[in-house]
């Protein structure tokens, strides 16, 4: 496979073409990966590229939801992020929950998480005590610093928006087994995020777990 270069909102390029498997090239020279639900001749690159568990109910505790994007999405749907409080590169997916409150928020005026868990606060910018990039405090500072720069009006929306992108993993990351259900804890994210592998672009089932092992072990034909 490809190298992957951690850029934010760079399209993760998929793995090397082959015969069989992929969307033959377009016009434009590019080829789109096809979805597949067939098991029989993947046993080998399921061995050398993984397989993708997020996929299979008995493997993760995924909602259906969420099951059920990864199962439709495309290449274009998986990219490298800048979602992570911390900086650090993140696998992510377009249109997930977690996301779209995201996007909420920002239409309500209020950007940023609540932040009730505090186990990702590492900032020191604004305040003598740690904050968390992803939560509203922060970003309410941060964003009057920037409105406030001397900095092209380009510049400074670029910039928001980069502030605005971070999502509150210590919530969302774990709400996927309680997507659906009450809390009464006003503060608690109904979003799932999900940091998924790209070869999940090429497929489309939603097998069962023997399914799955029979495959990568050459027992399913």
């Amino acid at each position: 496979m490809r190298t992957i270069a951690p850029r934010s909102g760079q399209k993760v390029e998929m793995p090397p073409r082959v015969p069989g498997r992929f969307a033959s090239p377009s016009r434009e020279g590019s080829a789109r990966p096809r979805k597949t639900s067939s098991f029989s001749s993947i046993s080998k690159w399921t061995e050398r590229d993984g397989i993708p568990f997020l996929l299979v109910p008995e493997a993760t505790n995924v909602d259906e939801a969420t099951r059920a994007r990864l199962a439709a999405a495309g290449g274009d749907d998986f990219y490298i992020s800048d979602a992570s409080p911390l900086g650090v590169a993140f696998n992510n997916l377009r249109g997930s929950s977690s996301e779209d409150l995201i996007r909420r928020r920002v239409r309500e005026g209020r950007p940023g998480s609540p932040c009730a868990k505090k186990y990702l606060v590492s900032n020191t910018e604004f305040t003598s005590e740690p904050i968390c990039t992803a939560s509203r405090q922060y970003q309410s500072l941060k964003i009057k610093q920037l409105q406030s720069m001397d900095l092209p009006a380009e510049e400074v929306d670029f910039r928001i928006q980069k502030v605005m992108e971070k999502s509150c993993l210590c919530e969302d990351l774990a709400s996927s087994p309680f997507a659906g259900s009450a809390t009464d804890d006003p503060r608690h994210s109904p979003a799932v995020a999900v940091c998924p592998g790209p070869n999940l672009a090429f497929f489309s089932a939603l097998p069962r777990w023997r399914r799955w092992w029979d495959t990568s072990t050459g027992g399913f034909n």
